[in-house]
Formats: C-alpha cells, sequence, structure tokens
C-alpha cells in the first residue's frame, strides 16, 4: 500500500459523510485508495458499490466454482453478479424487471430467469443437478418478504443466504429448518465500517486476524478492474455535468428498470 499519498495521485474514496460531491473533502486514509494505471476514474468511482457487493459475497463463506445465485439485478446486483464470475463462481440470478435480467446475461456463462415468468426453483434444481444453490446474495430493495424466503428455496441443504438489500425479514422458519439453512446479514464495506478506531484514528487490523478489511476489499475491488476480469463499463447509464446534478439524482430516483449508474462529471 503506498503511503502516504501523493499530490496528483488520482484516488477512489468511499464513506456517508466522506467522500461527497463537493468541492474540497477530507476522506480517512482507510476509505481511499490510489486507482491504479490504466484503470479509468469511471470504473473506480463504483468502488463504495463494489466493497458492498464484496462484503456480500465473502459472508457466504463458500468456495470458488461454488453456484451462487443474486436476487435483485438492480446495480449493486449487476455488480454482484460480475464480482462473482470475476471470483471464481458460478452465476446465477433474477429479477421482475426483464431489463435488468437481460443486462445481467452480459456475464459470461451466467444463468438468469426473469423472475415472473419463470419458476424459480425448478428452473434452478434443472440446472444445478437436482442439489440447488450453494449460496444466494438477496440484493433486492422491497418491503416484501419475499426475496429472502425465494431465497430459501434456492438453496441447497445447508446453504447460505447473504442479505444486502433492505428487504422484509419475515422469515418462513420451515424453509429454513428443514434444510438447515444460514441466513446472514452482511453489513456495508465489511469490517473496519463504522468503528472510530479504524476509520477516524487510522488503526488498522492485523491481517492475520481480519483478512479481508473495507481498505483491502477497496484494493482487490480496483485490481480486479486493472486486470480486466472486471468490467463495469455496461452499467454506465448516463454522465451529467455537476451543474446538473439534480437532474442527475432525479434520473435515479425515477427508478427506471434500464437505469444502473449515473456518473456525476466535473469540469
Amino acid at each position: 500500500d503506498r503511503m502516504p499519498f501523493q499530490v496528483g495521485d488520482q484516488v477512489a474514496c468511499m464513506g456517508t459523510g466522506f467522500a461527497n460531491h463537493a468541492d474540497f473533502i477530507a476522506v480517512p486514509k482507510h476509505l481511499v485508495r490510489v486507482i491504479p494505471d490504466g484503470v479509468t476514474q469511471e470504473s473506480a468511482s463504483f468502488g463504495a458499490l463494489g466493497c458492498i457487493a464484496i462484503q456480500g459475497i465473502r459472508r457466504l463463506d463458500l468456495s470458488p466454482g461454488e453456484r451462487v445465485g443474486v436476487i435483485g439485478l438492480g446495480l449493486i446486483g449487476q455488480i454482484c453478479a460480475r464480482l462473482l464470475r470475476a471470483m471464481g463462481y458460478q452465476v446465477f440470478g433474477t429479477d421482475l424487471a426483464l431489463e435488468r435480467v437481460e443486462r445481467a446475461k452480459e456475464v459470461h456463462g451466467a444463468s438468469m430467469w426473469h423472475l415472473g415468468e419463470t419458476d424459480s426453483r425448478g428452473y434452478i434444481l434443472s440446472q444445478t443437478e437436482g442439489n440447488g444453490l450453494d449460496g444466494v446474495v438477496v440484493c433486492a430493495a422491497t418491503g416484501s418478504d419475499e426475496p429472502v424466503n425465494l431465497a430459501f428455496d434456492l438453496c441447497r441443504h445447508r446453504g447460505r443466504v447473504s442479505v444486502i438489500g433492505d428487504v422484509g425479514l419475515g422469515l418462513q422458519r420451515e424453509k429454513m429448518y428443514r434444510k438447515e439453512l444460514e441466513l446472514r446479514v452482511s453489513c456495508s464495506y465489511g469490517p473496519g465500517r463504522y468503528d472510530n478506531d479504524y476509520e477516524l484514528a487510522g488503526e488498522d487490523y492485523p491481517i492475520g486476524h481480519v483478512r479481508w478489511t473495507e481498505h483491502r476489499s477497496l484494493g482487490f475491488f480496483l485490481r480486479l478492474l486493472e486486470s480486466g476480469i472486471l468490467n463495469l463499463d455496461s452499467l454506465i447509464s448516463a454522465h451529467y455535468p455537476v451543474d446538473q446534478a439534480r437532474e442527475a439524482y432525479q434520473s435515479i430516483k425515477a427508478g427506471d428498470a434500464d437505469i444502473f449508474g449515473v456518473l456525476i462529471d466535473y469540469p
């Protein structure tokens, strides 16, 4: 890790209250990484969302080669599917919006299906030799309990479910009990988040005790971009100059299924 930073470095940063759209910002060192040569600012700007997805994946505690589903293919779900592929997992995904399913089909080798037109459990059993998925990452945003209970239906015996999205958690115990499933909640960027000693005072966790802190995950995300294994270009739906920031946020809040990443450009 390069510390201190050099004047003129391009950096990726994250953190609510720190990484704001402003003329000047002050960001704690564990929430900043130098952007590697060959990685664009546009791609690096997805760093915070990338770390949220990475932490959700890591909470499953699975091994590369295992089968992982993504429920909810909005922006974080799209990033999650691409990260799963880059990290060596078999990728499956679904959404109620056909536009999002079609975009996710860009992930090489992934199996995607439209939630409204398919028997999800039957489809997954047909694709997994009757076993089900090893794990599911729930990226949906809804007050409904359906996404998390659908995740239980799709899992194999002793599978795991990781919840990133803000979803209802009215759990159907019988589904969990019968398969001995585990439900895990994923917190933001991972270890270090909301710990003032780590984030504000800059006290690191020893790598032998905490392998993937939020700072190390951000570095991992940028390395995947640098290697070309991960490409998020197709998720950039629009650019707005900073003086049209209001319009940029309105385009996101409209909730159109074909809008993913919206970038604000500074002259």
